[in-house]
């Protein structure tokens, strides 16, 4: 078990908080509420016929296993006002050691765009991995063309690194990535 197994934090509108086996009708409920892909870095909708609630009880398996072993910290971002899954985030533990390095991940589904929900999950990110993870340093990576990320990144007070050159495989083609970086202020007195 992990230390963050029942964790909950609720921001403004959200709560950022691990998914159990209770959240599966509320999952396949966001899944399929999804709109076709509205941008290039949205999904959109997807048949989650496959989705059974076998399937789901292993998926939740599989991201409490990561997080018992340090290698990745899986939530689902939940509206306070209704208890909607409006989407998921994570941290992924980079470099631990002398490093102590965490990237940010997120996705807000798209009927509920522009209501401030990514920005509410980076900052819970940012609380998370400084917080009760101990990083040092937090990492986002970033497709050069995704601006709408880059801002929500940026209002959250990352600063831009750098490009990682032919950093991830997408689509069968190796991709750059910008590098935004946060360093913990507990950290950048030393």
């Amino acid at each position: 078990m992990s230390k963050l197994q029942d964790y909950t934090y609720k921001n403004k509108s959200i709560e950022v908080r691990t998914r159990t086996i209770e959240d599966y009708k509320i999952f396949l409920e966001a899944y399929n509420s999804l709109a076709p892909s509205q941008r290039k870095y949205d999904k959109g909708f997807e048949d989650m016929t496959f989705a059974t609630k076998d399937w789901f009880e292993a998926k939740v398996k599989l991201w409490d296993s990561l997080a018992a072993r340090d290698v990745a910290y899986l939530f689902g971002i939940f509206r306070l006002s209704d208890g909607k899954m409006v989407g998921y985030c994570d941290l992924a533990t980079q470099y631990r050691e002398d490093y102590q390095i965490g990237m940010v991940g997120y996705a807000v589904f798209n009927p509920y765009w522009e209501n401030g929900y990514a920005k509410e999950a980076v900052e819970t990110m940012i609380h998370i991995g400084f917080n009760l993870l101990g990083y040092h340093r937090l990492e986002a990576h970033i497709n050069l063309d995704n601006e709408i990320s880059k801002k929500v990144v940026l209002s959250s007070g990352f600063k831009f690194e750098g490009i990682r050159e032919k950093y991830i495989r997408e689509n069968d083609v190796w991709t750059d990535h910008e590098v935004y970086i946060l360093i913990n202020p507990k950290d950048s007195k030393s």
